[in-house]
């Protein structure tokens, strides 16, 4: 059975660390330069086993073909990647927000209520979706503002306000038309479906703000109150995902 505590980071670095609690993380504005306990830093969206295995079994049981560590194939011909909906360590760092914060934040938000799916593609919405926000001190990588889109593309109101018009242009892709295709193109079905309500959209399927979507300068407060809003939505996901595990 699924369990919605359990951190993702555990099973990338399940060979070298035993308490992954405790482990010390080096936070970077350059991915690549993170470290755990000295290792590269792990994104379990490109290596873990689990992860893909638990979002399949809750989501694709019936619609699965095959799968790998990053991808899952459906029998539909897609081709899908998970994406965290965490906050953005990059944006963190850049603020002078302390590692110590960002790894308790990944450990929360690293369970299978932080992750979600798009299709894989190079300039897709997983891409896209980190291009919110600016590189001043915004917030970069923002889940609230990628439902908006989404949200304005399913329900055609591509005359609304844009926070990311990368990720606005690129819904209209071939691959993205057929994914959301998969909800009836009703965001009501995708939130539904992926058990965003109450998390990350309200019961009216309003999106749930976790700061400010303009973009402009945020203080250090105001990003880690977008954090801790981030954080809740992602605690919030995973009980509504726990009871519908017990109830099924």
């Amino acid at each position: 059975m699924i369990d919605v505590k359990y951190c993702y980071m555990k099973d990338v670095y399940e060979k070298e660390i035993s308490n992954i609690k405790e482990a010390k993380f080096t936070n970077d504005i350059d991915f690549h330069k993170r470290k755990v306990n000295y290792l590269e830093y792990r994104d379990p969206d490109s290596c873990s086993k689990k992860l893909v295995s638990d979002i399949t079994e809750l989501y694709f049981s019936k619609e699965i073909l095959k799968s790998n560590n990053e991808i899952i194939y459906l029998k539909n011909k897609l081709a899908l990647s998970t994406d965290y909906l965490g906050p953005s360590a990059t944006t963190a760092k850049r603020i002078g927000i302390t590692d110590d914060f960002v790894w308790n934040a990944i450990l929360e938000c690293r369970t299978i209520g932080g992750h979600i799916v798009w299709p894989r593609m190079t300039d897709g919405i997983n891409s896209n979706k980190a291009k919110s926000g600016f590189k001043g001190n915004g917030i970069s990588d923002r889940a609230d503002i990628a439902f908006y889109e989404i949200k304005n593309y399913l329900e055609n109101n591509l005359d609304k306000k844009t926070y990311n018009i990368d990720l606005k242009k690129c819904l209209n892709n071939e691959e993205n038309k057929r994914f959301f295709e998969m909800f009836n193109k009703s965001f009501k079905d995708f939130c539904d479906y992926f058990d965003l309500v109450d998390s990350f959209v309200n019961k009216n399927y309003d999106i749930i703000w976790f700061a400010d979507p303009e973009l402009k300068a945020l203080t250090k407060n105001e990003v880690i109150n977008y954090f801790n809003n981030n954080i809740n939505a992602i605690k919030k996901r995973n009980e509504k995902i726990n009871q519908k595990l017990i109830e099924d």
